[in-house]
Parts: C-alpha cells; sequence; structure tokens
C-alpha cells in the first residue's frame, strides 16, 4: 500500500474517531434535554456540586476546566431554573458557595453518566506516558487547526471562532492530493 494511502486512511480514521465522540456527547446532551430539560454541561455541574458540597464558583471551574465566566453563566441558569441555590459561607461571608436543591439532587439520581464523564473516568485509568501522549497530540491537533493555509495565504483559527478562508477553494484544492 502507498504512503499516500496509508495518509489518507490514517486522516479519515483520526477524522471519523472525532466525529465518533462528537456524536456521542450530542446524543446524550439531546437525550438530556429532552428528558430533564437540562444539558450535559449543566448536569456536570450538579454532579461536581453533589461530590464537593459547599464548593466555590472559582473551585467548579478549576474542577470543570472551565473559564469562570462560562461557569457563571451555567450556575446561574441551574439557580433561576431551582436546580441549586447559593449562600455565603459562615466562617467567610465573602465566599459564595454552591448547594443542590431537592430538584437538583433527583435530576443526578435519574440521569445517566454522561459519554464526557466516561471519557474523563476512562482517562484517569491511564498511566501517565499514555496520558501524556495523547494530551500531546490533541495540543498538536489544535495547533493544526490554527494553522496558516498557504495556498491562499489566509488564516484559519477555529479556536477564537474566526474563519477567514475560501473553504470552497480549499476543499476543490485537497480534495484528491497529499494530505
Amino acid at each position: 500500500m502507498s504512503e499516500k494511502k496509508l495518509k489518507r486512511d490514517d486522516i479519515g480514521e483520526i477524522v471519523n474517531a472525532i466525529r465518533k465522540i462528537n456524536s456521542v456527547i450530542q446524543c446524550y446532551s439531546r437525550e438530556l434535554m429532552r428528558k430533564f430539560r437540562i444539558t450535559g454541561p449543566q448536569l456536570g455541574v450538579l454532579r461536581l456540586i453533589d461530590l464537593y458540597p459547599k464548593i466555590s464558583l472559582s473551585g467548579l471551574s478549576e474542577k470543570m476546566y472551565l473559564h469562570i465566566s462560562t461557569v457563571s453563566g451555567i450556575v446561574d441558569r441551574l439557580e433561576d431554573a431551582g436546580y441549586l441555590h447559593r449562600h455565603r459561607r459562615p466562617d467567610d461571608k465573602r465566599i459564595m458557595v454552591l448547594g443542590l436543591s431537592e430538584k437538583g439532587r433527583r435530576v443526578i439520581e435519574r440521569s445517566p453518566i454522561s459519554g464526557f464523564s466516561m471519557m474523563v473516568y476512562g482517562l484517569g485509568k491511564l498511566p501517565p506516558a499514555e496520558l501524556s501522549e495523547i494530551n500531546r497530540s490533541m495540543k498538536r491537533l489544535l495547533r493544526l487547526m490554527e494553522m496558516e493555509i498557504p495556498e491562499k495565504n489566509k488564516y484559519i483559527s477555529l479556536l477564537s471562532g474566526e474563519m477567514n478562508l475560501d473553504y470552497r477553494g480549499f476543499l476543490k484544492k485537497t480534495k484528491n492530493t497529499d494530505w
């Protein structure tokens, strides 16, 4: 088999694996929304508050690997819907902590573990060297998605949401080429 064919097959498998991961997460989120009127990230917040009672917003942000403003928005929506409450810590009134309401507790008890949670759990079971290898590969993939396309000399930034590229022209050029 030619090197070109092997490369194309590997690229196809990588892309399909990413699609499958995305599909599992989206399917789970749709099911959660349908059954409980709650999103996957919202359920993740509730589960973490259950595991770490009286956690602060910044502590929750660290545990979720998300920016505090993102977590704050999720918490606001959950509080408005009656799934959790905020209160001041008795020993330090400057710090707000989060707690579950009875409604939040019921959702946790009735909902399955998410695909995302299964991935995090599985990654946690890997040996450090293998985990580091996956981490390096994912970072490299993200860097590739931020690359400059030499044919067009245009920059594509998926992480920042900026897309400055004639994608139809790019796809036509790369359709049958060596990538």
